[in-house]
């Protein structure tokens, strides 16, 4: 194989070895970059479910990583929240989408995206396009929580550069 990427490099002038200009570009890009996120509080966090709950109009809402409760609405059991995650480990291996939604007054809704499970209550069954929609925002939730003084000062000094 080196054989012909010796071949290659004289021939053509291609070497795969040689860093790109995009992969130079993409490397100083993030070596630039700092961390303008906030740090998440009890502040940000409430209002971030605050903005799932309505936006999507769920009753309650709870995310959960291993067993631990990473967010929850206040008006949503500690304990039921568990129960229901107890449920969802035991039925998950036997479920080819990894959804469980559960009717009732309210439905309830368990469902895994990325290792987090979500757990929601909602007046009507939650449809597919509901359940992307709540797990691409809790997953792209970044944004909420920009530093917007940092995002100034940060396009400032590329302005200034």
């Amino acid at each position: 194989m080196k054989y012909f990427q010796k071949i290659a490099k004289y021939i053509l002038g291609i070497d795969n070895t040689e860093t790109s200009e995009q992969e130079k570009f993409i490397k100083d890009l993030y070596l630039t970059q700092k961390n303008i996120i906030k740090p998440l509080d009890k502040k940000h966090i409430s209002g971030f479910i605050e903005s799932i709950l309505n936006k999507h109009d769920l009753l309650n809402f709870s995310l959960v990583l291993n067993k631990q409760i990473l967010a929850k609405d206040e008006a949503f059991d500690k304990k039921e929240i568990l129960r229901y995650i107890d449920f969802y480990d035991l039925a998950k291996s036997n479920l080819r989408k990894k959804i469980i939604l559960l009717e009732g007054s309210p439905w309830i809704g368990l469902f895994e995206k990325e290792s987090l499970v979500f757990v929601t209550k909602k007046e009507i069954k939650l449809s597919d396009i509901e359940i992307n929609a709540i797990a691409h925002d809790v997953l792209n939730s970044k944004e909420l929580f920009i530093d917007e003084k940092a995002v100034e000062f940060e396009i400032a000094k590329r302005q200034i550069a």
